[in-house]
Order: structure tokens, then C-alpha cells, then sequence
């Protein structure tokens, strides 16, 4: 395989698999935990977006994870795991630094398509008081929802009928 290629896969799987992503990606953290020594199956991270771009392949993905200074392969070459394990500090943290609110807009505005740029000022001028802010998402109804969203819809059914903002802060205590 091409030198470069793996050098790619390797980086993409080592940035999921990464402190900062990990605090991030509960879905993932979740995968990584499950496993009492930390390992994940290689097929699930190769069926990821921005792995399969590079290869669909999960026998491509194996290879390229045995270059790999921060990762280790277990015996049957079917998982990957870190070599330094996840820091105690980021399995305690529930995954949850997410706000979502919505009825930020007159009722009537609320159904109109609005110019995004002027959606996120008034996002951002409304909670950035609380904390700093990581990312913002808007959840307009009649598009589909991000998986990761999906789950709370029985929840808050708001999500499926009106425009959300799903506002994510740096901090646990600024939620």
C-alpha cells in the first residue's frame, strides 16, 4: 500500500482515539470503555466518514495500525487500542456539556428558513454569558438529525418539531 495512505489512516485513527476527540465523541468513548482493556474493533473505526475515504478496507486499516507509535493492535488483529491509557479525569466526566434550547425565535419566524450567520449571533450573544462555548449546532425540522441527537428525541420532542440549537461549552459547570 502506499506510504502516504497509511500515514493518513494511522493519523485519522490516532485523532479518534485522541484525548481531545474522546471527550468529545461519547458514542466512541462509550465503544472504547465497553472493552475492559480498552480495545475497539478496527471494522467499526474503518466504517467511520472519514477512514472509509480513505479505505474501506478493514484489512487496509489493520495494516496501517501496526506503524502506528501511539497504538497497539491486540493478538487476533481485530481490535486497536491506545498504549497510554484514557486519563481517569475524561472516563469520571459525564459526556455531557451540551445545552439545548429552542423557542429562541418569534413564533412565527420560527418555521421561515433564516439566515444562519444571524441565527448563530443571537446563539452565541445569548449563552456565551454562561461559559466559553466549544461548538453550536442548529437543528432545523424536516432535516435529519445527527445520530449522536437522535436518542433524545423521545426526550425532548421539541427536536423533531421546531429549530434547536444544541450549544456545547468547554466546561461542565458553564452547562
Amino acid at each position: 500500500p502506499d506510504p502516504q495512505l497509511v500515514r493518513r489512516i494511522v493519523s485519522q485513527v490516532e485523532f479518534y482515539l485522541s484525548d481531545e476527540n474522546l471527550a468529545k465523541d461519547a458514542f466512541l468513548l462509550k465503544h472504547v470503555q465497553k472493552n475492559k482493556m480498552g480495545f475497539i474493533s478496527i471494522k467499526l473505526l474503518t466504517s467511520f466518514k472519514k477512514v472509509k475515504y480513505l479505505t474501506r478496507d478493514w484489512r487496509l486499516t489493520l495494516y496501517a495500525l501496526q506503524f502506528s507509535d501511539l497504538l497497539e493492535v491486540n493478538e487476533e488483529g481485530t481490535k486497536v487500542r491506545r498504549r497510554v491509557p484514557i486519563p481517569e479525569s475524561l472516563l469520571s466526566i459525564p459526556p455531557s456539556k451540551l445545552l439545548l434550547a429552542w423557542e429562541l425565535l418569534r413564533q412565527e419566524q420560527d418555521t421561515l428558513p433564516l439566515l444562519q450567520k444571524n441565527f448563530l449571533e443571537t446563539i452565541t450573544r445569548l449563552f456565551s454569558p454562561f461559559g466559553a462555548i466549544a461548538s453550536i449546532r442548529i437543528l432545523r425540522p424536516g432535516r435529519k438529525l445527527p445520530i449522536d441527537v437522535r436518542k433524545y428525541t423521545s426526550r425532548f420532542p421539541e427536536l423533531l418539531s421546531k429549530c434547536c440549537a444544541l450549544v456545547e461549552y468547554e466546561s461542565l459547570e458553564s452547562a
